[in-house]
């Protein structure tokens, strides 16, 4: 399974809780970079920074504006599409004619997951190409989705469709977590990580009523392992090591990421022991005391985790 890497982790993360807040405008599935870059392609012309600037940057367009960073400019995209062009032919011959009939799909899905939690918003999705770095993160303008990545997590033509789905349905929760967020530090612990994320993962599963592929492969190591998990996250919650939790490769057979499934368990026994459940989730989006919402949730006390939760 990919993993997003660190840098492109924080890189979520900074943008959720940074900028100014956005008005909402008409909600859209635009594709269009991904036209533009196989036409790129098509013409078999070398790939040169040049030509990436002339015939992909320049036109511009919102995905390429949330991703900016990780593109990198037009002589990192053109080094990196030389030196993976299998990467770059697959997503535009397998995974382009899959996301052109997707528009309906993925704004249903947005309506689904933010009116789940009272708040529906309309949010622009851009599907775009970037540097094989990062799958997916947004800004306060919408989300931002990168094809070359999202299509080496599918076999057939046929995973597209859910993937882009569960990955709409993830990051529109983020995109409600900025907006509602009042923070004025942004230096997260791995415990406010854990939950962001986990907290995004569980809310869009609750709206669709099923779990992302990538949340089952956590959830079935984490089923199994979770007294080991646990005691080893529990010590280093309230630092900043990241690593091997977030946002970073995983030596042995325990998946990336697993963070993500901590925050998960934690945002659910919150939901489930909540008898409010609209300001439960209001809770899980706002995210002002991770502390406060791990110890409702019962979660140290049932693992035997036995130092007081301040």
């Amino acid at each position: 399974m990919f993993n997003r890497g660190f840098v492109g982790g924080l890189y979520v993360i900074c943008a959720l809780f940074t900028g100014q807040a956005c008005a909402g405008g008409q909600s859209d599935f635009a594709i269009d970079d991904v036209e533009r870059f196989a036409q790129m392609l098509a013409s078999q012309t070398p790939i040169t920074a040049q030509l990436i600037e002339r015939s992909y940057l320049t036109p511009g367009s919102l995905g390429q504006t949330i991703l900016a960073q990780r593109i990198g400019g037009s002589r990192t995209l053109a080094n990196t599409v030389n030196q993976q062009p299998e990467i770059y032919q697959r997503a535009i011959s397998m995974c382009l004619p899959a996301v052109r009939s997707l528009r309906a799909k993925v704004l249903e899905r947005i309506r689904r997951v933010t009116s789940y939690v009272g708040q529906p918003q309309l949010l622009p999705v851009s599907i775009t190409i970037a540097a094989n770095n990062t799958a997916a993160t947004v800004n306060n303008q919408g989300i931002a989705l990168a094809l070359e990545v999202i299509c080496q997590q599918a076999n057939e033509p046929r995973d597209v469709e859910q993937l882009v789905l569960d990955y709409v349905g993830h990051e529109a929760v983020h995109v409600l977590q900025y907006r509602n967020s009042q923070r004025t530090e942004f230096r997260f612990t791995l415990l406010e990580l854990a939950l962001i994320e986990g907290s995004a993962d569980f809310i869009a599963a609750s709206a669709t009523g099923h779990s992302s592929q990538l949340q089952t492969v956590r959830e079935r190591y984490g089923d199994k392992h979770a007294h080991q998990l646990w005691t080893r996250f529990f010590p280093l919650m309230d630092t900043f090591q990241y690593a091997p939790w977030l946002y970073s490769p995983t030596a042995g057979e325990q998946p990336a990421d697993m963070g993500y499934w901590i925050g998960q368990q934690i945002a659910k026994a919150y939901f489930q022991n909540s008898d409010d459940k609209r300001q439960a989730l209001d809770d899980l989006i706002r995210l002002k005391d991770a502390k406060a919402i791990l110890k409702h949730s019962g979660i140290a006390q049932h693992v035997g985790f036995d130092e007081d939760i301040e």
